[in-house]
């Protein structure tokens, strides 16, 4: 039993639903900025993103395991194999489970936001199902990276902003892209974590494509990036000059970026550490939206 809730836990990775929580919450301070906020529909926002992180890390262990990767990447569990298969199926079925909890929170926004919430939603159900879900399991086509930062960056952010105004806004979507650059700085500390173990398995990842030195590079090239746009916002007057506290959050960023150097057993600690950083940055943006 042990083994199965350390196996549940790991799959359901609850240190990487900073990934939604940080677009979601930006999203609902735009809404509450322009005059549009309610707090149901912020819990409702708040949950239906969790879920739907929460289900796309689930199926993704789901997927990986029949692909092969967990029973050498998982040993420590100490859950035979036969075992593994059946609480594979019960992680999927969860997974599921979170996916389908969104539909009456997504039916409710809807119908109080406009139809066309529910196509946001509906795109992020299928992009969020066939990261690893067959047949496009579009991870293994290195472009995990792209369509994570409109999914679960860009998407999500604009997504919960109509939740609450059921109108269109361009500030927003300038608004999402620094969170949106950290969003698939997660994704890709997670491949140069796994670079190795993906490249022995012939998992066509972004990193694995490019090489381990280059994806140092584009990593840090994706971190910069969020760090750059914040005086380009703050000129063109859509983040307030309160937004250089997210500077604060660079040398932390930093000496993560340093951590991609170290070996391979060791360059776990990677990914928690790019969560951090992606949360410390979000709150710090959000932060100096709300105090403006």
């Amino acid at each position: 039993m042990k083994g199965y809730i350390k196996a549940v836990w790991k799959a359901w990775r609850p240190f990487s639903l900073t990934a939604a929580f940080i677009p979601t919450t930006l999203g609902s301070a735009a809404a509450f900025i322009d005059g549009y906020f309610n707090f149901l529909t912020f819990i409702l926002v708040t949950m239906g993103g969790l879920l739907i992180q929460s289900g796309v890390n689930l199926i993704n262990d789901f997927f990986e395991f029949k692909s092969g990767i967990l029973p050498e990447k998982n040993p420590h569990l100490k859950v035979p194999f036969n075992k593994r298969l059946l609480l594979e199926y019960f992680i999927f079925l969860a997974g599921l489970a979170c996916f389908g909890l969104t539909v009456p929170i997504g039916l409710y926004l809807t119908y109080h936001a406009g139809p066309q919430l529910l196509i946001i939603g509906i795109i992020g159900f299928l992009g969020g199902y066939f990261y690893t879900g067959k047949p496009f399991s579009y991870k293994d086509k290195a472009l995990g990276v792209i369509l994570v930062f409109f999914l679960m960056g860009v998407l999500m952010v604009y997504g919960s902003y109509y939740a609450f105004s059921g109108k269109f806004s361009f500030t927003v979507i300038w608004l999402s892209i620094p969170v949106s650059c950290l969003v698939s700085l997660l994704l890709i500390s997670n491949e140069i974590r796994d670079i190795e173990n993906d490249t022995k398995n012939k998992l066509a990842t972004l990193s694995v494509m490019i090489g381990y030195h280059n994806a140092r590079k584009l990593f840090l090239a994706v971190l910069l990036s969020s760090y750059l746009m914040m005086p380009i916002l703050t000129y063109v007057k859509i983040l307030p000059v309160w937004s250089f506290l997210t500077y604060l959050s660079l040398p932390y960023g930093l000496k993560t970026y340093k951590l991609l150097s170290l070996s391979c057993p060791h360059r776990k600690i990677v990914v928690p550490r790019t969560a951090n950083t992606h949360f410390l940055f979000g709150c710090l943006l959000i932060g100096s939206l709300l105090i403006r």
